[in-house]
């Protein structure tokens, strides 16, 4: 059960890997508005977990949801206890990518980006999950996996028909 209290931070829950990706999103985008150095600061951080080849991964999968958003996704300022909604939603993204669901992943972006951004997104996300997993670190998976839904249309009745 997640705490909601005033003082409490949700970082804190998360695993050092998804702490660390939360932290690099955060400062990507805090990076669009201040030259704060954020390319160094995330390549540095994923350095640190062994995985830099991950940082243009996230740079790319950063850039696809910037370009083809079709709402405003909610990432916060890295100084931020809280942890958003879609910023738990992009995490689960990388762990769907390091078991290969991908179905999941691309129903879970497509919320967030049109369906090229989602299939950018999707191929960056691998790369990052797979930089990860080759270090060993294995992404905790999604809360709640994605409702499948599908939609059917049943077939028109026969008509009747004169001949």
């Amino acid at each position: 059960m997640m705490r909601t209290d005033l003082h409490y931070d949700e970082r804190l829950a998360l695993p050092v890997a998804e702490n660390a990706l939360l932290w690099c999103m955060r400062v990507w985008v805090a990076g669009l508005n201040r030259d704060i150095g954020a390319e160094r600061r995330i390549e540095d951080v994923l350095a640190l977990l062994n995985a830099p080849e991950a940082a243009e991964y996230l740079f790319g999968f950063m850039f696809a949801l910037r370009h083809a958003a079709v709402r405003t996704i909610g990432v916060e300022c890295p100084c931020r206890p809280r942890v958003s909604a879609d910023e738990r939603l992009l995490l689960g993204v990388f762990a769907l990518a390091q078991k290969g669901q991908s179905l999941d992943a691309m129903l879970a972006l497509r919320g967030l980006v049109s369906a090229p951004g989602a299939r950018v997104a999707w191929l960056s996300a691998e790369g990052v999950a797979g930089a990860l997993l080759r270090t060993g670190r294995r992404l905790a998976p999604p809360a709640s996996t994605t409702a499948r839904y599908a939609v059917f249309r049943r077939p028109e009745p026969a008509g009747r028909t004169l001949h």
